[in-house]
């Protein structure tokens, strides 16, 4: 059993190696450079990323540049071998059998039949499953519920600090807790929430912007001077995310990928919502945490 020191350290590292991937999806990514950019050897490398990601780093590369390979065909009406350059393949061939192995139709039948609206949501970053041995049932069964407005004061971020959507979390609760602190917000507080007002693409996305911020029980005004969103009443998919917080991205990918195209719903809107049942970072057990993920839908 890994302590929490080390843990933290294996997760920074293939999170480099994470971003590294990223910006290089069109070179021929071998394992000896994902080792030394991770600074560990071939051998504990692979058993580091495994354990983390489970999946195998070739899994991972061939995954990322087919997502890459999904958007690419649904933003811009260019050549398919264009496509296929873009993403590390030398031949249309060895392109379309990837990719019609991954998706199950063809780079022509995807750029044709698949809706733009649910995919372009759905292919946020991925983050590491903890360890590969408690995945969630692969696609999640939510409850559906109509909720009120939601008030909440937040701080914004762009960008994804040093790589990791922990450091980034961790930041912002900082500035949060001091901010809740200057203006006497403790009573009022309710839950603590992240919204994710656009869709995060790529690690070195200096766009992806994020709120973290609290709900609370009393309206804000305009003299207090603090950023105060109301969310609108509606429909809500609310799904149960288990375990460790820094988790929550791959939670969200089997909502957006998995149960949403197929559940025949529709997102009313970009923004999508986190809330804690345990303060953010917590000292109790990570295992034991859990967050209500929800989506707006029509």
């Amino acid at each position: 059993m890994l302590n929490s020191s080390t843990l933290i350290d294996h997760q920074h590292r293939i999170s480099r190696v994470m971003l590294y991937i990223d910006r290089h999806l069109e070179e021929d990514v071998c394992l000896e450079r994902l080792a030394t950019v991770a600074c560990y050897s071939p051998f504990h490398f692979i058993r580091v990323f495994e354990n983390l990601m489970s999946e195998t780093p070739q899994l991972y590369i061939t995954r990322k540049r087919m997502e890459r390979a999904g958007l690419d065909l649904l933003k811009n009406n260019q050549p398919i071998i264009d496509t296929a350059f873009g993403v590390g393949y030398e031949t249309h061939n060895s392109f379309c059998k990837v990719f019609k192995n991954f998706y199950g139709m063809s780079p022509t039948q995807f750029r044709d039949n698949v809706s733009r609206e649910w995919f372009f949501q759905a292919n946020r970053f991925w983050h590491p499953v903890n360890g590969g041995h408690k995945r969630s049932a692969q696609y999640p069964t939510p409850i559906i519920k109509m909720l009120p407005p939601i008030r909440i004061v937040y701080i914004e971020h762009c960008g994804i600090t040093q790589g990791s959507f922990l450091t980034t979390a961790q930041e912002m609760l900082n500035r949060l807790n001091q901010l809740i602190e200057n203006h006497d917000l403790i009573n009022s507080v309710k839950a603590y929430v992240s919204v994710y007002p656009k869709r995060i693409f790529r690690l070195d996305d200096n766009s992806a912007l994020r709120f973290k911020g609290v709900v609370i029980d009393r309206k804000i005004s305009s003299d207090e001077n603090l950023n105060c969103i109301v969310l609108p009443s509606g429909r809500y998919a609310i799904f149960k995310h288990y375990g460790p917080y820094e988790f929550i991205q791959q939670t969200w990918n089997r909502i957006l990928l998995g149960w949403l195209p197929r559940s025949k719903s529709f997102s009313r809107g970009p923004s999508i919502l986190e809330t804690y049942l345990c303060p953010p970072f917590s000292r109790i057990n990570a295992e034991q945490l859990s967050a209500f993920l929800l989506l707006p839908i029509h």
